[in-house]
């Protein structure tokens, strides 16, 4: 019998990760709120009564009967408002650029969410490995016999900064304005403009209600927003290969050579983590970070596989000898998912190491 053991340095490639991102399945984003169109709010509601103010006049409610249709107590700036001679129209305007402008928010935005392959760079993972075999003598320095191997190693695989996702939001501010038309009643012919009365007393009627409403908007700025959804995975893992396999080796004096073939079954507990951040530029301005998340995945994977190893050893004394072996093996690869990404790890590689084995 004889047992080996040592350090060992095994090549594993990088896992090949497929990069989502969380931003692309949540609710649309904005820094500038929902939009909206606002009225002046001094012209009210057009289809009840109510007190109005407009930049060339004013039609108030009935100080006597408020809730009657027609209203003495109006009032208008200029005689261009008035059309129609008796029973004709009158006008009142408030405009976009006044004071009593109301106000509208429009909000628009593009989004671009795909999912992006990426690896990180091969590694070289240090590990441990311990040998049995039990060789049985044969002819002309021949010996043959069975192996049993333990091997240990941790290995990892990332990439960071890829975006799978980008938006840009455009926001429009307006200003608002209204123009109310009132139609008069059959021979009613307003007084000349200026015109303005106080509600006390008889007067001319207007309607409290307009006829017809429009309305006019005038652009006061706009904004832009640009989103940048950077995201790092990273997948550790650690590998506790068996295997079970038959050596040969051919002995000169005090060296030897051999080689070995057998399968393995690696068992590989894993975690991985998908950590992504949010950032967000305005106007053309510095990106700030505006949020981040992560999601993490573990799991233990039971993975078959086979190997081709050779080696050589220099005996230090009968029961003690120093050596070196090369290995490849052929390992299956372990697959998942993290949040909106996934990979896939390929366990398969070179390994090289250096034993001191004791003859018992």
């Amino acid at each position: 019998w004889r047992l080996s053991s040592g350090p060992m340095v095994r090549s594993v490639e990088s896992a090949n990760f497929s990069v989502g991102s969380i931003a692309e399945s949540a609710d649309a984003l904005t820094p500038f709120g929902a939009g909206f169109f606002n009225l002046p709010s001094s012209v009210g509601d057009e289809n009840s009564n109510a007190d109005r103010t407009y930049d060339d006049g004013y039609v108030n409610r009935d100080l006597v009967s408020p809730n009657d249709p027609n209203t003495p107590f109006w009032g208008y700036s200029n005689d261009s408002q008035y059309s129609g001679g008796f029973g004709g129209t009158m006008t009142m305007n408030v405009d976009a650029s006044s004071t009593l402008a109301g106000s509208s928010h429009y909000v628009s935005g593009s989004s671009q969410g795909a999912k992006v392959n990426g690896s990180g760079r091969d590694e070289s993972q240090f590990g441990f490995r311990v040998e049995l075999d039990r060789m049985v003598q044969r002819q002309d320095g021949w010996s043959s016999g069975p192996v049993l191997g333990l091997s240990l190693f941790s290995g990892g695989s990332s990439v960071s900064g890829v975006s799978a996702f980008s938006s840009a939001v455009h926001a429009d501010n307006y200003s608002v304005g209204v123009s109310d038309v009132y139609q008069l009643g059959a021979g009613v012919m307003p007084p000349s403009a200026p015109y303005s009365h106080n509600g006390a007393g008889p007067g001319a009627l207007i309607p409290n209600q307009p006829d017809s409403r429009s309305t006019s908007e005038v652009l006061d700025s706009t904004s832009e927003a640009a989103f940048y959804n950077p995201t790092d995975l990273d997948l550790d893992f650690f590998v506790v290969s068996l295997d079970l396999g038959y050596r040969v080796e051919r002995k000169w004096k005090r060296f030897s050579v051999n080689g070995a073939v057998g399968a393995s079954l690696n068992i590989v507990p894993w975690d991985a983590e998908h950590s992504e951040q949010g950032f967000v530029s305005i106007d053309g301005g510095p990106m700030t970070r505006y949020e981040s998340e992560k999601i993490t995945n573990s799991g233990t994977d039971f993975l078959l596989g086979t190997y081709l190893q050779g080696g050589i050893a220099y005996d230090l004394t009968d029961t003690l000898s120093l050596g070196g072996f090369g290995r490849y093996d052929f390992t299956q690869s372990f697959d998942d998912s993290v949040g909106p990404s996934s990979f896939d790890q390929d366990l398969s590689g070179w390994t090289a190491g250096i034993v001191l084995t004791k003859k018992f």
